[in-house]
């Protein structure tokens, strides 16, 4: 049975409400305590694959807690928690904002409501349009550093990740470990995503490290869960990490607590408030990433680093953060108080807004019935006047959803998008809705000249918009799904709230769009004047290998080889560029060229996680050569 930790007796604990949790181990053994009532995210009984094997293996639904339906009011919530005791909570701490969808009336709270924002990367504009639902924010130093910035008090930093020694990771002071531990096989390991549209600063400095392949043990690997996960940190002199926005990561702690030293990237906003620098992790340049980690391997002393490390980081297990941040409570919420104020001007703001927070994790789950769950009529009591709703979801919004949900032209697609039409008859000035219909118009299979036609008439409407422009309430832009690199520009530019930089965004997708559709058909001198228009507008650096691939379509030589130079510049991990770089230098005898290309293949395969295929087809490569 779980027993939850006692805090100092002088710390009364508030009736406290947290969630939605994704594991019970985000607040350890106080999900047993009298005072606190906790919710399930609904994805816990249905883990996604990243999840299996990092959770309590404990049938989440014998757990003391209580499953989160996503549309589901507040009042119904507390209503399940009130049967039998009356509980009522005294504060509401709401887990997460990017990837679960808020009540419709969390604002009509009895009590302070905080929320504590982990991963907001990707939803940041919408967050800040929240931000004075709320009596406080916490989040990581980025978060706090960014709001302040910009005037919004009420945002404070708790560090919301940690690791689960119990099950994961055993204090090496308390309890004895394995009677034969896993050997140090490898020297240097990294482990998480190696996605180039979400950490390109971090697949740049993993790259620059595959020299080292040749003198030392290098284990770069994605898509690695559970048992297997541990065991590549326990068998690791070194892990590797980077941050996405300077916070300590998950990785930061699990690594230490596996037991191997961390190493971690020397600006991080947050690693000295956890580990000492040089007695406990080292910390790397990363102006000068190479050199730095080519110094620390050859140190004698890491395996004492690590020890140290591994001893320090058993401070800031989760229930451990969570013990800290309950003591800490009473005193935030003293100092800060949200404004009673309507958070939105009117319902069809709220509205709206309901839709953008709701979207991410329904488009991260593909789950349509998320969104919609959203936007469920709610008792008159459950909302004030202002927030009314005047109606549910738009045909608009149903339109994009189906049609950025579904990877091909389904049936009924064509009905979706005239739904757009009509959008755009209503509000024939507005950019963001005709540059939703060109892509609807894609997404429906709708015809070159149509998707052409909608995509000219939203680019000039953008030449014509004049330089004071200011956005509309609605934010969010096609497409939903498949353009990542795409939607975290996006959403920046909305956080800064830069006319300009939207409008040079929009332009490079349309003409993004219009490239796409010309290559479908090959129409290759179409496609590269498309992909030649795009980069002239700012936007994310992923048109460099289509560019190159057009172009030696096209027999443009000198083009071909500067694109690809340009897109293995900003994706030095791409394998599969590197490889079709390789070929088409072979085809045409540029023998210099290909040696070039097959010598980062090789380090590549040095480094990254390589199939029989792979080395297959490498070696067949090279005797081409």
């Amino acid at each position: 049975m779980l027993i939850p930790r006692a805090l100092p007796p002088k710390v009364l604990i508030p009736k406290v409400l947290v969630g939605p949790l994704i594991a019970p181990e985000q607040i350890g053994t106080w999900l047993c305590h009298p005072q606190i009532r906790a919710l399930a995210d609904p994805r816990v009984f249905n883990p996604p694959l990243a999840w299996r094997g990092l959770v309590n293996h404990t049938k989440p639904e014998t757990l003391p807690w209580q499953p989160y339906t996503y549309g589901e009011s507040l009042k119904d919530i507390l209503a399940k928690f009130a049967r039998g005791d009356d509980w009522q909570p005294e504060v509401i701490l709401w887990w997460g904002f990017g990837y679960t969808v808020l009540p419709a009336d969390l604002f009509e709270a009895p009590c302070p409501v905080v929320l504590i924002a982990s991963d907001w990367q990707s939803c940041r504009s919408e967050l800040w349009a929240w931000r004075e639902g709320f009596d406080l924010i916490l989040g990581d130093q980025a978060l706090v550093d960014q709001f302040q910035a910009r005037g919004f008090e009420r945002c404070q930093w708790w560090p919301s990740y940690g690791f689960s020694p119990a099950q994961f990771y055993p204090d090496p002071q308390t309890e004895k470990g394995p009677e034969n531990p896993p050997s140090k096989d490898w020297d240097l390991t990294y482990i998480g995503s190696l996605n180039p549209d979400t950490h390109p600063e971090r697949l740049r400095l993993l790259s620059q490290l595959a020299p080292l392949g040749s003198d030392y043990r290098i284990c770069l690997r994605d898509q690695v869960y559970g048992a297997e996960y541990l065991q590549l940190l326990q068998r690791s002199r070194v892990v590797f990490n980077h941050s996405l926005r300077g916070e300590m990561n998950l990785r930061a702690y699990q690594a230490p607590a596996a037991g191997a030293l961390l190493l971690q990237e020397a600006d991080n906003l947050e690693i000295q408030r956890f580990l000492e620098p040089g007695r406990e992790c080292l910390l790397y340049h990363p102006n000068s990433v190479l050199a730095d980690v080519s110094a620390i391997l050859a140190r004698s002393d890491l395996a004492c680093l690590a020890k140290a490390g591994q001893s320090a980081i058993q401070a800031h297990s989760y229930e451990r953060q969570f013990e800290t941040l309950l003591a800490d409570l009473p005193d935030q919420l003293a100092r800060y108080q949200r404004n009673k104020n309507p958070v939105f001007t009117s319902a069809r703001v709220f509205q709206r807004h309901r839709l953008r927070q709701a979207l991410h994790p329904a488009l991260t789950a593909g789950k349509s019935d998320w969104l919609k769950a959203a936007f469920l009529p709610l008792p008159a009591h459950t909302l004030s006047e202002h927030q009314r709703p005047e109606h549910t979801l738009s045909a608009q919004v149903q339109a994009c959803l189906s049609l950025s949900l579904s990877p091909t032209p389904q049936p009924g697609s064509g009905v979706k998008w005239q739904a757009l039409q009509a959008a755009v008859d209503k509000a024939p000035e507005d950019p963001l809705l005709s540059h939703d219909l060109a892509w609807g118009a894609y997404l429906a299979g709708k015809s070159y000249a149509e998707i052409n036609h909608c995509a000219d008439q939203a680019l000039a409407q953008l030449a014509a918009l004049h330089t004071d422009w200011e956005s509309p309430e609605m934010l969010q832009v096609l497409p939903w799904v498949g353009a990542a690199s795409f939607q975290l520009a996006w959403d920046a530019v909305c956080f800064q709230a830069d006319p300009a930089q939207m409008r040079s965004l929009l332009g490079w997708n349309l003409w993004r769009l219009k490239a796409e559709v010309a290559w479908s058909e090959r129409r290759l001198p179409a496609t590269f004047e498309a992909l030649e228009q795009a980069l002239l507008y700012s936007g994310p650096p992923t048109l460099w290998l289509p560019l190159a691939q057009t172009a030696a379509a096209l027999g443009l030589t000198e083009t071909c080889r500067q694109a690809l130079n340009t897109h293995l510049g900003i994706y030095p991990l791409d394998r599969k560029s590197t490889q079709w770089g390789l070929q088409w230098a072979l085809a045409l005898g540029k023998r210099e060229m290909a040696k070039l290309l097959l010598a980062q293949l090789e380090q590549l395969n040095q480094i990254l996680a390589t199939s029989e295929a792979e080395h297959l087809a490498l070696a067949t490569l090279k005797q081409a050569l």
